[in-house]
Parts: C-alpha cells; structure tokens; sequence
C-alpha cells in the first residue's frame, strides 16, 4: 500500500460509512439527504452560484441514490451538471423518475429533474458554469449534461 493510499484510507472509509445512510461524501454517492424539506416552491435560485456544489437525490423513498454535483443558476433557474453523464447511475434513474430532491446550501427542496437537451439552453448554462467557477470561456463538451431543477 502507498504512503498516500494509506494517508487517505480514513477519509474513504469515514466516507463509505456516511454513504450507507445519509448524502452524498465527494464523489462517492450516499442514500437519503435526509427529511426535514422546505416544501415552499422556490421562484429565484439564484443563490445556488454561491455555494460550492449541491446534493441531488434521486429514486425516490424506496430507493434513495445521491450525489454531488456542480449547481448553478442562469436567469433565476437551478441547474445541475455532469461531465461524462451518459451511463451513470444516477442520471439514468433521474431520466425514468425525474422526481428527486436537491440540498442546496442549509435547504432541502422537492424538485422535479428535466434533462436540457437544446443546444442554445446546454450553452447559456454551460457559460453559467463557468463565470460561477471563474473558468476562461472555452467550448461546451459534447459529453456534458445539464438538468434543470424545478420546484415540486
């Protein structure tokens, strides 16, 4: 075993342990976000670009799946994003059941998942992203996914 390996083997296990139950832990994905949700609709999301990432939960109460994920916002709306996102676990069931949950900052809101697949959207969004992160414009990958969050 490695020097890091073993550094970083607490981390992966504090984790694996949080995954069995609760949210997301980086990048490894967890259960439920948990149950105390704010049910009031939310009508500007626009401090979603203040926060570091989001927490989207799918598969609804029988089978929670979450993850972490950039969120963004463009013109009040929520977005969240995911590069290489074809064939991932959780954007597949979001696609089926677009029902889910998004924890954004201290709040835990319904939201129904839609997958933007316009080409004009995908940009607008994708230039959110990036004046969020500070990143120099460069071209949208093919490969990137977006998925508006609405609230349910």
């Amino acid at each position: 075993m490695t020097p890091a390996l073993r550094r970083s083997l607490p981390l992966l296990a504090a984790c694996a342990l949080l995954s069995l139950g609760i949210g997301p832990c980086g990048p490894i994905p967890g259960g439920s976000l948990g149950s105390d949700e704010i049910t009031e609709p939310v009508s500007d999301w626009s401090f979603a670009n203040d926060l570091r990432r989001c927490a989207v939960e799918v598969g609804g109460p029988e089978s929670p799946r979450s993850v972490t994920v950039n969120c963004m916002s463009h013109e009040q709306r929520l977005y969240v994003s995911c590069s290489s996102c074809e064939g991932k676990r959780w954007s597949a069931i979001a696609l089926e059941q677009p029902a889910g949950r998004v924890r954004a900052g201290d709040g835990l809101y319904p939201v129904t998942l839609r997958r933007v697949e316009q080409p004009e959207e995908l940009d607008a969004v994708w230039e959110a992203r990036g004046r969020k992160l500070g990143n120099d414009p460069e071209p949208r990958p093919e490969e990137w996914w977006s998925f508006e969050l609405s609230s349910r």
